[in-house]
């Protein structure tokens, strides 16, 4: 997590132990974990994982977007139900308002023939929270948004990062994309967020960063392969 993102967790934290007047230790008391909050304030722990930020958002009674620093309103949305083959705003949120968050869950590693290990993740079937809706994503009403979880992808992606998702924008090599599939051979079905290379001889071949990496997956257990925008892409640039 670099210095900014890190100052910003530390603050929102503290901030959050303040307005429910109970102090850093006690907070970390309620995660369960009374070493959690403190590493992460003291800089022991540089990269909680999604699920860690989960536990610490619902110990301190607000969502991973405020802690995040991705909206200033501490308060915590009711979670709605999702389809994943079809994520759909619910009927009461405009277009060109809030953007589902889905909420992930810690993989698998796979590893490759030469030893190499990927990361993988689930995409669970519900809506965590919500966040404003890009330009870009206006009219995408299968749009959606994860928060990256592990670090096989920093320090493009570092874990923590939130990432917006067009399910049915045109994915090219060199493009991130989120990878779902189905179980293969002895691999687990579950999402991946790596950058997309090619379509071959019947695979889809990916590559990750931390360790530097290629993995080719058969391209009948892939479900879904949809694009992470960039920041120009998302703002029309």
């Amino acid at each position: 997590m670099e210095d900014k993102a890190r100052k910003i967790l530390v603050d929102r934290i503290e901030q959050r132990c303040e307005a429910l007047g109970i102090s850093v230790n006690a907070a970390s008391e309620r995660t369960g974990s009374p070493s959690l909050i403190p590493n992460i304030i003291y800089g022991r722990s540089k990269h909680p994982r999604v699920d860690t930020l989960q536990r610490i958002a619902e110990a301190l009674e607000t969502t991973t977007a405020y802690l995040n620093g991705l909206t200033d309103d501490p308060s915590i949305d009711a979670p709605a139900e999702f389809s994943r083959a079809a994520v759909q705003s619910p009927s009461s949120q405009k277009l060109n308002g809030n953007l589902p968050v889905l909420g992930t869950a810690a993989g698998s590693f796979i590893e490759t023939a030469d030893g190499q290990a990927f990361e993988g993740f689930e995409i669970e079937t519900r809506i965590v929270q919500y966040v404003k809706r890009p330009p870009a994503l206006t009219d995408v009403s299968e749009a959606y948004s994860i928060f990256v979880d592990g670090d096989s992808m920093y320090p493009m992606h570092p874990p923590g990062e939130l990432r917006f998702v067009n399910p049915h924008a045109t994915v090219s090599p060199g493009d991130t994309v989120v990878v779902q599939t189905r179980t293969w051979e002895d691999k687990p079905g579950q999402a991946y967020i790596k950058i997309y290379r090619r379509r071959a001889g019947g695979y889809l071949v990916l590559e990750q960063f931390n360790p530097l990496a290629t993995i080719s997956i058969p391209q009948q257990y892939v479900l879904s392969v949809h694009k992470v925008l960039t920041t120009n892409e998302l703002f029309g640039i």
